[in-house]
């Protein structure tokens, strides 16, 4: 068996698993975007966004990969201008007007615009490198809070939203502000999607008014996953 967590999901009816070893190589997580081939975990994993807690780092140990909460985090931190486009950085939905009266949270009232508005998220790589049959993807998402503030958002991929990622990202309660890993099982024609590529995630809510901002720490793309051992 290989050394690592085995973290288990079942998402649209399928049970699968991946092996986690990328919290074995901590030497990597400075990284800010990263690229393997081959790996005990799929036939290709990119990486967006350096693993650090949105700049704040991960107390006592934490694992990023367990799917359990972080720690509540203190806010604003400090933005790296050299972190990918959407990661490391508080983002306030598109809906929400400054001066209005609906409901903001702490991100939203120490942060502006433009600064603040969403990003969309561009994973990448050399579509001759792999033949996407199968595709997981790792959000790790922080303070998204519509269970009590009543945000609608939605969850894009290449500009399409995809409904039980959607859920999946705001089902999760991060009133803290804290964060967690989210892993979601790509449908067959997102699969096919990854022919270009690329894909483009956008997290938005472009409807409700609220001031829910929110921030993701980094996004992993596990292409052709292969089961744990």
């Amino acid at each position: 068996m290989k050394i690592g967590l085995l973290l288990f999901a079942s998402l649209c009816g399928v049970v699968f698993r991946v092996s986690t070893s990328a919290q074995i190589n901590q030497a990597d997580w400075q990284i800010k975007t990263l690229t393997e081939k081959n790996t005990s975990e799929a036939e290709l994993v990119i990486r967006l966004g350096d693993i650090d807690n949105i700049n704040t780092g991960f107390e006592g140990g934490f694992n990023p990969f367990s799917g359990n909460f972080t720690e509540y985090n203190e806010f604003p931190w400090e933005v790296d201008e050299t972190d990918p486009a959407g990661t490391d950085r508080i983002m306030v939905p598109t809906s929400y007007k400054y001066g209005s009266e609906t409901w903001t949270d702490g991100y939203t009232e120490t942060t502006e615009r433009p600064g603040n508005l969403p990003v969309t998220m561009k994973l990448e790589f050399k579509p001759e490198e792999v033949k996407p049959l199968g595709a997981i993807l790792q959000i790790f998402v922080n303070d998204i809070q519509s269970v009590s503030s009543k945000s609608r958002f939605k969850v894009a991929l290449d500009g399409k939203e995809s409904a039980e990622l959607t859920k999946l990202v705001t089902q999760p309660d991060m009133t803290g502000p804290k964060g967690k890993l989210v892993s979601y099982k790509l449908t067959p024609a997102e699969v096919a999607s990854l022919n270009s590529g690329k894909l483009e995630i956008l997290i938005d809510d472009a409807t409700s008014g609220v001031g829910d901002g929110y921030a993701v720490d980094f996004i992993r793309l596990l292409v052709n996953p292969k089961p744990g051992k």
